[in-house]
């Protein structure tokens, strides 16, 4: 498996935990709710080709040649 399935994994395996916390607090935490539904949207929207960041730092790492960027005064 990819690092991004384990992620997504996880992400879905939290957030039916943070629903089930829900259920077993009788309906009344809507934070566990909200935060389940996230994690739950974010791992079926497949979050980690879409996030910035994340693609920054993957392409940050991929590269074998870093380049440099000249800081000289003209």
């Amino acid at each position: 498996m990819t690092i991004r399935k384990i992620v997504r994994v996880l992400f879905i395996i939290f957030g039916l935990v943070e629903i089930f916390v829900y259920f077993r607090s009788g309906f009344e935490s809507y934070p566990d709710l909200f935060m389940g539904g996230m994690f739950i949207f974010m791992s079926a929207t497949n979050f980690c080709t879409q996030c910035p960041l994340i693609s920054a730092v993957t392409r940050m790492f991929r590269r074998q040649k870093h380049k440099k960027i000249v800081t000289e005064k003209i």
